[in-house]
């Protein structure tokens, strides 16, 4: 399993970036991945947003069930550690769906 960091802009605990999805503003902790994921199809995940945009796609695709309990994680993370178990939760459901190698 590969080893996660979290990286928190200016030192807050609590900053934001807005992504935009369905109409709806998702606001996810900044939390990047080090070092970055590369998934097998080129894509690379640096932060939590791409770990969000990615899990969405994969709504047609076997295991949504889980997919939805790592998404939710990530969305409604607020602290550095909610946003570090959220990522450790999507590494194992990158792993086990086989996105990463």
């Amino acid at each position: 399993m590969a080893r996660l960091g979290i990286s928190s802009a200016a030192g807050h605990r609590h900053v934001g970036t807005a992504l935009c999805w369905a109409g709806y503003a998702v606001m996810a902790i900044d939390f990047h991945f080090t070092p970055e994921l590369h998934l097998r199809d080129g894509r690379v995940i640096r932060h939590l947003n791409d770990a969000i945009s990615f899990a969405r796609e994969q709504e047609t695709r076997p295991g949504v069930d889980q997919r939805d309990e790592v998404l939710h994680a990530m969305e409604r993370a607020t602290t550095r550690e909610e946003a570090h178990v959220a990522a450790h939760q999507f590494l194992r459901w990158l792993e086990e769906m086989e996105f990463v190698s």
